[in-house]
């Protein structure tokens, strides 16, 4: 075996590792737990019908249906298909083979951010995955002159506007590139090529329409998918939930990727002094996104992957311009490797929920867990459990096989409507607008941080 393909067979075996291993060890976010419901929603009716007020396109929902499908419903199957996009984006160098290819999965391999949202049932790496491969695909297209990617790139362009809103970004930086490298693109030969214009559109079509329908069932799927566009657009500059400075991707990155922002800074004056097309582009793609996202009010730290992952790709050019001196580049990659593993470790072994962690944003705490399994004490998995809360994802998860109902403190709820139950789950706050008379209680839970649960149950 080459020493090449032993490198790549080591970056796939702890790629797998890095973001499959024990991924039930962490507790659920809330909205890992609203995509199981819709995931689960497709089980019980066999469609999945998209709501524009949900934000989110359907892509993603469907790779947790049929994850389901083969491993069953569990925190594995949930958060399988984000382990598995998250290994395609650090093979997607290799596969395409672009300059320092190596070197640039190693550094997404380590990543801390890619690492751990790959560990998380979110989009996030399904649209970041999508991005690049429409970044590599356009460069494939300038490099070669020729529309032959076109096909390929139609279907990445549709997935990626089902999977989430936020892809009017994506298309900008696209606009911006193209605008960047129109001389090149006017040198692709489009004349001749009806056919490859013809299966593009076709494709992007089908599979546009296919999945916002919910496979033709929902004709107005057309119609909500381009909805959605628009309550996004408010909530990122008028949410006030999750304002947060505009230096707030910059700060997670310094914290968590140092090493990989300051290659990448070099990786970026290096390409445009040798005016290194390939690189150049990577170079304003990284950068646009930073500057986009950066300028939104409305910030979630996930959002970060879309700058992260193409900053630890540039980086690699970074590292093998830097110096050619051996040795010092060797200390530079050592010392890279080094922040990164730890970095790792922190987010993802030592701190994976708790608020020591920036990535770990609202996240659930382990309390959770052990509030599950007292449920699991009950002697019939029909019994029927009330949960009283304002909030209470991920719950529906982990109730799964109850018979669970859920109210809030705005809904009006007989006096004795807890005779019908077996369990009841109170946030704190509720518990003197209910009739616990008949329980006991069997503990008290934190929820997430300010939210406690206190769990009754049949004497």
């Amino acid at each position: 075996m080459s020493k090449t393909k032993a490198i790549i067979l080591t970056i796939i075996l702890f790629g797998i590792l890095s973001r499959s291993a024990f991924l039930a060890a962490r507790p659920l976010h809330h909205d890992e737990g609203n995509n199981y419901y819709f995931a689960n929603t497709i089980l019980s009716s066999g469609q999945y019908q998209y709501n524009p007020t949900n934000f989110h396109g359907p892509t993603y929902i469907y790779s947790i249906f049929f994850s389901f499908l083969i491993f069953g419903e569990n925190e594995f199957s949930l958060r399988f298909p984000a382990a598995v996009f998250g290994l395609l984006i650090l093979l997607l160098p290799i596969f395409f083979r672009i300059q320092y290819a190596l070197t640039a999965s190693m550094l997404l391999l380590l990543s801390p951010t890619l690492i751990y949202y790959s560990r998380y049932s979110i989009h996030e790496t399904l649209f970041v995955l999508l991005g690049l491969l429409i970044l590599l695909a356009f460069n494939k297209m300038v490099k070669e002159k020729s529309p032959r990617y076109l096909p390929q790139f139609s279907i990445y362009l549709a997935l990626l506007f089902a999977t989430k809103e936020t892809a009017i970004i994506t298309i900008a930086a696209l606009a911006i590139l193209i605008a960047l490298n129109i001389t090149h693109v006017k040198k692709i030969q489009w004349r001749g090529h009806k056919a490859t214009y013809f299966a593009s559109t076709y494709l992007f079509l089908l599979i546009y329409i296919a999945l916002f329908t919910g496979l033709f069932t929902n004709i107005l799927g057309i119609k909500d998918s381009l909805a959605g566009f628009f309550p996004w657009l408010g909530r990122g500059f008028h949410d006030i939930g999750h304002i947060k400075p505009w230096y707030y991707y910059l700060q997670l990155i310094s914290l968590y990727e140092f090493p990989l922002l300051v290659l990448s800074i070099f990786g970026g004056i290096f390409a445009h002094i040798k005016n290194n097309i390939f690189w150049k582009n990577v170079a304003v793609w990284t950068f646009f996104h930073l500057v986009a996202y950066s300028a939104i009010p409305y910030k979630m730290p996930w959002l970060v992957l879309s700058v992260s992952v193409p900053m630890a790709v540039l980086a690699a050019y970074g590292l093998s311009s830097v110096t050619k001196r051996f040795f010092l580049k060797k200390t530079v990659a050592l010392a890279t490797v080094a922040y990164l593993l730890f970095a790792s470790i922190f987010v993802n072994v030592l701190f994976p929920w708790q608020e020591k962690n920036l990535l770990a944003y609202a996240h659930s705490d382990i309390e959770i867990l052990e509030l599950s399994k007292a449920v699991n004490s009950l002697s019939s998995k029909r019994s029927d459990v009330l949960v009283l809360s304002d909030q209470y994802w991920p719950l529906p998860f982990y109730l799964r096989e109850y018979s669970a109902s859920y109210y809030n403190e705005k809904d009006s709820l007989e006096p004795d409507v807890t005779r019908y139950f077996d369990a009841l789950i109170v946030r704190d706050t509720l518990q003197e607008t209910i009739n616990t008379a008949g329980f006991q209680m069997r503990g008290e839970y934190t929820l997430r941080n300010g939210i406690r649960l206190i769990l009754f149950m049949k004497q």
